[in-house]
């Protein structure tokens, strides 16, 4: 979202049932240090998974009139439909809800139901109001998703039969490829511990050094990739240590039986938009 400051919103989250989805401060950005719980991941690397509004959205076509009235939208970007989870913001407050019923036609206007049960009887909310009637001038709407990042086995092999890692985005059920030959990824997230907020990170550590409520407070995140070659094409064997952020974590540089891949290390600190300063 383009609001100022995210976490100051805090979302009143009513979705329930089939359209449920956690979504707050603590959940937008959240990791797993040296997983070895999911399957699908190399061992010993770090994983991130954020939850964010997508970057479609639609106004409203008209004001709401009460807070559990039905909202009309101008168009449908992200083919919203039934159960789907939303957010409506006008940067001072939020909600997410479940679409209990959406109607209309191509171009729109479009209208969108939020009682507890859809259409198939399922429930979807748990409650049918919203925090405030949202007006038409100064209000968006947007589907949520999220996305994990991990470094995962690509079920090919080098020349020497060595299997190859890339670097996944994981969406439902939708796990695609996106940068060939990382060989780890360690994360440390930047957290602003002041008693009173100022955006900045005071302190980096890893996922597993995160509190509960820390997660909140991330403001930045700091990301080290180790990535080879897909093939062999150095003269020496690569015996070399390779070690990021070696003050929470570091990337094993054991070489493989015949590995002549030639390897380098990078390292990147993102800020958090509408956290840091």
């Amino acid at each position: 979202m383009g609001c100022s400051n995210a976490n100051a919103l805090n979302p009143n989250n009513i979705t329930a049932g089939v359209a449920n989805v956690a979504f707050g401060p603590n959940v937008m950005i959240t990791g797993a240090d040296n997983d070895a719980t999911d399957p699908n991941i190399v061992d010993g690397t770090d994983s991130v998974t954020v939850v964010f509004a997508t970057a479609a959205n639609t106004e409203l076509n008209a004001n709401m009139t009460s807070r559990t009235s039905n909202i009309v939208i101008t168009s449908n970007p992200n083919n919203f439909r039934m159960s789907d989870a939303l957010i409506i913001s006008d940067c001072e407050i939020s909600d997410v809800f479940g679409i209990s019923n959406f109607t209309g036609t191509d171009p729109g206007p479009y209208t969108i139901a939020h009682v507890l049960n859809d259409q198939n009887g399922d429930v979807v909310n748990s409650s049918t109001s919203l925090t405030k009637p949202y007006l038409a001038n100064n209000s968006l709407i947007m589907s949520l998703s999220n996305a994990t990042y991990s470094v995962q086995n690509t079920g090919r092999t080098d020349d020497a039969g060595n299997p190859v890692r890339a670097l996944f985005e994981t969406r439902g059920a939708a796990n695609t490829e996106i940068v060939t030959g990382v060989e780890d990824m360690q994360i440390v997230y930047g957290v602003d511990t002041d008693v009173s907020p100022d955006g900045e990170a005071d302190v980096y550590q890893s996922a597993a050094a995160m509190g509960a409520t820390q997660w909140a407070r991330v403001v930045s995140v700091r990301i080290a990739l180790l990535i080879a070659t897909e093939r062999g094409v150095g003269r020496d064997v690569d015996v070399r240590p390779y070690n990021n952020l070696t003050d929470t974590a570091s990337i094993a540089g054991a070489a493989q039986a015949g590995d002549r891949h030639m390897r380098r290390s990078f390292t990147t600190t993102i800020g958090l938009r509408n956290r840091s300063s």
